[in-house]
């Protein structure tokens, strides 16, 4: 769908691990009761906070530079997948956003990640992960080759799954376009989405694999993306539909509705079936509630004349369901702007 970037990052992939500006991710809470949920909760937000002062101060007093920090990558030794995540994060940090057009540093981790795509121990597979993380941030297309054979069906399932990710976060920098038109990318994209398995288990890791697809290909967009969207709608991996709903969506496509329509309904025991606790279980069913409702908007949007009626229906009927008051807040907002496209385009 032609619709503005600003537009595509108010939405949230499913997706186990969030990386990117859109996402309905997979929720994992803690296993115990709520209690210790409400305790553990403030005591992570509180670790991540230390835990990203003593990387950046780390970084400080290391006197090295981003450049030497690839280069030790690229030669190994201890801690190495560490300093990967370090730069991943430094990508991220609007500080260090020059680092995002440095062609050499691009360049070396693409060449760090090629170099250990073959290999099959933990430490080796999570420097891959961070190698993926931190190719996805870049504003330049040198580390997309990697990304490619990464996201290929030859590399551990995490590392795979992450440079898929990875390249759904590069593309809105690199432009549509250039993204439809490089055959690597696509012909990855499109065996992820296809990747399959006999079973049904909701942690079936190419269901993930499948969802995370899903995810890319709505972001790329595109004839061939569409059409392996359309696919995936289809998918007996819950996740997976709904993001093949909310990417089709995205570009305008009105056969997002009978997906949409299922992401609405606040009865649908599918949306929470890989959800162990009553946590997740709200958690999980009101993001997928919220990201149903905004991709109404973003369909109607990208496509004006499409029929939305029934979609409007399934909004106005979450407004008497028993579902958090922030849930219905949004659908009011969405329905007041829906309004207002449906009466701009009446009147061209």
């Amino acid at each position: 769908m032609p619709v503005s970037e600003d537009a595509a990052e108010q939405q949230q992939p499913v997706r186990p691990v969030p990386a990117t500006e859109d996402v309905l991710p997979n929720v994992t809470p803690p296993g115990a009761g709520f209690i210790l949920q409400l305790f553990l909760i403030p005591l992570i937000i509180v670790t991540i906070i230390v835990s990203l002062y003593l990387m950046f101060s780390w970084f400080a007093h290391m006197g090295g530079s981003p450049a030497k920090l690839a280069a030790e990558i690229d030669r190994g030794g201890n801690a190495t997948w560490q300093k990967a995540a370090t730069l991943a994060d430094l990508l991220r940090n609007p500080q260090y956003e020059y680092l995002k057009k440095d062609k050499k540093l691009a360049q070396s981790l693409a060449h760090s990640l090629e170099a250990r795509l073959d290999k099959t121990d933990e430490e080796q597979i999570s420097l891959c992960v961070f190698l993926s993380r931190a190719l996805g941030e870049f504003y330049i297309d040198d580390g997309l080759p990697a990304l490619c054979l990464a996201a290929g069906p030859d590399t551990a399932p995490d590392v795979r799954r992450t440079a898929v990710e990875a390249i759904a976060v590069l593309a809105p920098s690199l432009g549509r376009e250039k993204m439809q038109n490089n055959r690597q990318v696509m012909a990855v994209l499109k065996k992820a989405a296809t990747a399959n398995t006999a079973g049904e288990d909701p942690q079936d890791e190419l269901g993930v694999l499948r969802q995370t697809a899903a995810f890319a290909l709505g972001v790329v967009g595109g004839d061939e993306a569409i059409a392996a969207l359309n696919v995936l709608l289809a998918d007996a991996y819950p996740n997976a539909r709904y993001n093949a709903a909310t990417g089709l969506a995205r570009n305008g496509d009105i056969r997002a509705k009978e997906g949409l329509l299922e992401m609405l309904d606040p009865n649908n025991e599918q949306v929470v079936a890989d959800e162990s606790n009553e946590y997740g279980v709200k958690f999980k069913r009101g993001l997928v509630l919220i990201n149903a409702i905004r991709s109404v908007e973003l369909l109607a949007r990208a496509n004006p004349g499409a029929d939305v009626s029934e979609l409007k229906a399934a909004i106005k009927r979450l407004l008497e369901a028993d579902i958090n008051t922030n849930i219905k807040l949004n659908a009011r907002e969405v329905l007041d702007r829906l309004k207002s496209i449906e009466a701009a385009s009446a009147a061209h």
